[in-house]
C-alpha cells in the first residue's frame, strides 16, 4: 500500500469570503460551517456573483478546517461555499470518493491533535495538503470503503433508535401530563416546600480536600444527565468523612439530584445501586413519596418546558445557580400519584433499554475505529471480500469484517449485503401515469388492491415478466405505495420498521428489489406526524422495544 500526499490525490479549495454586506433574504444559499454541522440552522443567502469553482452541488465533498474540522458530504440542492470550508475535487483515477471520505475522516482525527488556536482551532492549508494517506488499489479502496460505511450506518441507526426513545418519552408526558409551563390538564401547582420533606445541598466548601483514591462515590455536576447518572470521571470520599463531617449530604434510593451551576435545572433519580453515595455542589431533594413520583419530577425538570421553569428561578449574573430556596419555591403540576407511577414504570423501561443501546453504539464505535487503523495499515485481509455488480455489496467468511457484517438490531436494522439486481424492463413514467386514476376524495381503501386504486388495467396487473417481475415494482418508493402494502399487510398487528422491512424483502427481493431504509423511515414519520395520524407508536412492554399501530386512518386514501 503506498503512501502519497493529499495534494497528490486532491484539491482543496477554500470558500470565498462573504461580507455581511454581500447577504440577501433570498438568492443562492450560503454554506456556512454551522450548516453542515446542524442541518435545522437557516441559511444567508446572496445575490453576489462570485466565480463557479465556489459553486457546490450534490455529492460535493466538503472539509471544514475552522473552529468544527470536519469532513461532509453534501446532500442539498446547490449553494455557494463560505470560508473556512475547503471544497475538494479529487482524481477519481487514482482515488474513488467513498474511500476518499473515510481516509479523509482518519486524516482529520490525526490533524485534530495539531490544530492550531485556543479560542478557535484550525488547520492549515499546508499542513492539510502534505498529511500522508494510504492509498491502496482501486478495488481494495471499494472493499474498505464499504465495510467501513456498512459500520457508520448501523453506527448511526443506532442513534436514531436512541433518539426514537426519547421522542417516546417526550410525547407519553405531554400526552399523560400537558404542559407543564402552563398546566393546560389543571393539575394542582404545588412548591418544592410541599412536595418535598428536605431540600438541601451537597458538599461546597473545598470537596476535594476529601478526595481519595477509594471509598465512598460523590457525584458532581458532570455525572447528572438527563434522567440518568453517569458514572464516568467519578470521584471518591473517605468512609470516615462520609459518615460524619459530610453525611448531610448522603443520598438515598429515589432521591432527586438536581444541577446547581451549569446546566441548572438537569435532574436524576438516585437508583438502588447508588443508595449511600454522596454529592458534591448538587441539590438534593428528598421527595415526598405518597405525594409525587421521583422519575415524574426528574423528567418535567428535564424536559424543555420544564426548563423555561427553571430558568425563571435562577439567580446571579453571568454563571447562573439553581439554590435551595429557588427549589422550594419552584411551583409544578402534581398530577394523580397512580398516572406519575403508570409514567415512572415506563421510564424505567426505556431508560434501561437506552443503557443497552448506548452500550452496543459504544462497541460499534469501537469497532468502527479498530477496522479503519488497520485497514488503513493494511493488516486487514480483503483477500475473501467480494464486490457484486455497481452496487458494491460485500460479503466474507472470515476474520473481524464478519463482526460488520453480522451485526443486528431490533431497531436500527442490519448490514446485511443488499441482494444484486438483475436487469428488468419497466414502464415509462409517462406511461403510467396515463393509467393513474385521479380523484380528490378520500376513500375506505381495506379491501382495494394498490393497483386497482391507482388505475392500472387488470389485464396489465396480470402481465408478469420474466423471473416473477411485476409491474408492482415500479411503486415501491411512493408514498401510496408504501401506505398500500402497510395497510395490507400489518392491519392489526404491531409491528416495528424492522419487521416491515423483513416482509418486504421477502417479497421483492425476488422481484429485484431491495427495502430502501431512508425512504421508508421517512414516509413512516410522515404518517405518524400527519394530522389525524395514520400510525401510532407505543412502547410494548413484552418486547422492551418501541412498535407501531396503523389508525383507521390508514385504511383511507
Amino acid at each position: 500500500m503506498k503512501l502519497l500526499k493529499l495534494k497528490d490525490v486532491a484539491s482543496f479549495i477554500n470558500g470565498f469570503a462573504f461580507k455581511p454586506t454581500d447577504w440577501a433574504n433570498s438568492g443562492v444559499p450560503i454554506i456556512r460551517i454551522q450548516n453542515l454541522t446542524d442541518s435545522n440552522k437557516v441559511f444567508n443567502y446572496t445575490n453576489k456573483k462570485v466565480p463557479e469553482k465556489y459553486y457546490i452541488s450534490k455529492g460535493d465533498v466538503l472539509v471544514s478546517w475552522s473552529a468544527t474540522i470536519d469532513v461532509f458530504e453534501w446532500k442539498r440542492d446547490n449553494a455557494l461555499l463560505n470560508q473556512h470550508i475547503f471544497k475538494v475535487e479529487f482524481n477519481d483515477k487514482v482515488i474513488i470518493k467513498d474511500y476518499f471520505v473515510q481516509v479523509l475522516k482518519d486524516t482529520i482525527r490525526d490533524l485534530e491533535k495539531y490544530a492550531h488556536g485556543s479560542t478557535m482551532r484550525h488547520v492549515t492549508k499546508r499542513d492539510f495538503e502534505n498529511h500522508l494517506i494510504p492509498v491502496p488499489s482501486l478495488k481494495n479502496q471499494k472493499r474498505i470503503a464499504k465495510v467501513l460505511s456498512n459500520c457508520e450506518n448501523l453506527i448511526q441507526k443506532r442513534k436514531e433508535s436512541i433518539a426514537l426513545l426519547d421522542e417516546l418519552l417526550k410525547s407519553t408526558f405531554l400526552e399523560m401530563f400537558g404542559d407543564p409551563a402552563i398546566n393546560n390538564k389543571g393539575w394542582e401547582l404545588k412548591a418544592g416546600s410541599e412536595f418535598c420533606s428536605q431540600i438541601s445541598v451537597g458538599v461546597v466548601v473545598r470537596p476535594a480536600s476529601h478526595y481519595v483514591d477509594k471509598g465512598v462515590i460523590a457525584l458532581r455536576s458532570l455525572n447528572i444527565k438527563p434522567n440518568r447518572i453517569n458514572l464516568d470521571k467519578i470521584v471518591y470520599f473517605p468512609r470516615e468523612s462520609h459518615e460524619t463531617t459530610l453525611s448531610k449530604s448522603i443520598l438515598k434510593t429515589g432521591d432527586v439530584v438536581i444541577v446547581r451551576t451549569g446546566n441548572t435545572g438537569t435532574a436524576a433519580v438516585i437508583p438502588n445501586e447508588l443508595d449511600d453515595c454522596n454529592c458534591i455542589d448538587l441539590i438534593i431533594a428528598k421527595i415526598k413519596r405518597d405525594q409525587i413520583s421521583p422519575e415524574y419530577l426528574a423528567y418535567l425538570l428535564n424536559s424543555d418546558r420544564g426548563k423555561m421553569l427553571i430558568s425563571a428561578r435562577e439567580v446571579g449574573g453571568i454563571h447562573k445557580h439553581f439554590n435551595v430556596g429557588s427549589m422550594k419555591s419552584l411551583e409544578i403540576p402534581v398530577p394523580k400519584l397512580q398516572l406519575q407511577k403508570k409514567f415512572s414504570v415506563i421510564v424505567k423501561k426505556v431508560e434501561f433499554l437506552k443503557q443497552k443501546y448506548e452500550a452496543h453504539l459504544q462497541e460499534l464505535e469501537n469497532l468502527y475505529g479498530s477496522l479503519s487503523q488497520k485497514a488503513f495499515k493494511g493488516e486487514l485481509d480483503f483477500g475473501k471480500v467480494k464486490i457484486s455488480g455497481s452496487s458494491n455489496a460485500v460479503s466474507t467468511t472470515s476474520g473481524v469484517l464478519d463482526s460488520v457484517i453480522d451485526i443486528k438490531t431490533p431497531v436500527a436494522g442490519s448490514l446485511e449485503p443488499p441482494k444484486e439486481k438483475e436487469k428488468r424492463p419497466e414502464f415509462s413514467k409517462k406511461e403510467l401515469e396515463g393509467f393513474k386514476a385521479k380523484s380528490k376524495e378520500k376513500r375506505d381503501i381495506t379491501n382495494i388492491t394498490y393497483l386497482d386504486f391507482i388505475g392500472i388495467p387488470t389485464d396489465l396487473q396480470m402481465k408478469n415478466y420474466a423471473n416473477d417481475y411485476s409491474i408492482e415494482t415500479n411503486f415501491v418508493d411512493e408514498k401510496l405505495f408504501v401506505q398500500f402494502y402497510l395497510k395490507d399487510n400489518f392491519k392489526n398487528k404491531k409491528f416495528t420498521l424492522g419487521d416491515v422491512e423483513s416482509k418486504f424483502n421477502s417479497d421483492f427481493i425476488p422481484k429485484g428489489q431491495d427495502f430502501n431504509y431512508e425512504v421508508w423511515k421517512e414516509y413512516i414519520f410522515s404518517f405518524i406526524e400527519a394530522k389525524p395520524p395514520l400510525i401510532k407508536r407505543f412502547f410494548d412492554e413484552t418486547d422492551n422495544i418501541i412498535k407501531l399501530k396503523l389508525t383507521d386512518e390508514a385504511f383511507k386514501a
